[in-house]
């Protein structure tokens, strides 16, 4: 099971390589989408391109993975302007922990999710695009209040990353990792009742 959360190419650009070494069932990308001429969803379409079988979600669906249910938050509403704005947002209870991923949704997103009622708070927050400044508002952050905050992104390709604003509002909650290159990851486990985060 693959989730696309919207198009931009750091998202999307390593679907195909992906699925050539791993088989992939089925993927997952955001229903409310830009359209093409024919007023068709164009990730869903260039998903399809791909070879994979793929399936829209909005706000509202479950996404089950074994035991393991994927609750999606967003995206409620086609945002028009910015790709970024239409990301799938997930919130699951994995491992004992409950996390919230948040694809690259920016303020206009934020607060389209937050007009939804949904819960959002979470012990480990994938921070919204890139740690950047037109996202995690203090509002938001405040919501979602994480023990442990994520922020994937690459300082040595933008220096503005991650803004000093997110990494001090989500300080005040917890931790705040930040992933320095597009090389590593992070992984996270829960032992002893501590959350342990991992660069890999």
């Amino acid at each position: 099971m693959l989730i696309v959360t919207h198009g931009n190419s750091d998202h999307l650009g390593g679907v195909e390589p992906l699925s050539e070494h791993i088989s992939i069932e089925k993927a997952y990308c955001p229903k409310f989408y830009d359209r093409d001429k024919n007023d068709k969803n164009k990730l869903k379409k260039k998903l399809r391109r791909i070879g994979l079988d793929t399936k829209s979600v909005v706000a509202g669906d479950v996404i089950e993975v074994g035991d393991v249910l994927l609750e999606v938050l967003a995206p409620a509403e086609y945002i028009d302007g910015d790709v970024n704005d239409d990301s799938i947002v997930i919130r699951a209870e994995i491992g004992g922990m409950t996390y919230l991923f948040t694809g690259d949704m920016q303020f206009a997103e934020e607060e389209s999710l937050i007009a939804t009622g949904a819960e959002l708070k979470c012990d480990v927050l994938k921070v919204a695009n890139h740690g950047n400044d037109d996202a995690t508002s203090d509002r938001f952050a405040a919501l979602a209040a994480p023990a442990v905050s994520i922020i994937t992104t690459s300082t040595s390709e933008d220096k503005n990353t991650a803004s000093l604003r997110v990494r001090d509002t989500l300080s005040a909650f917890g931790r705040c990792y930040i992933t320095e290159n597009a090389e590593h990851g992070i992984m996270t486990v829960l032992r002893d009742g501590e959350i342990l985060v991992i660069y890999i």
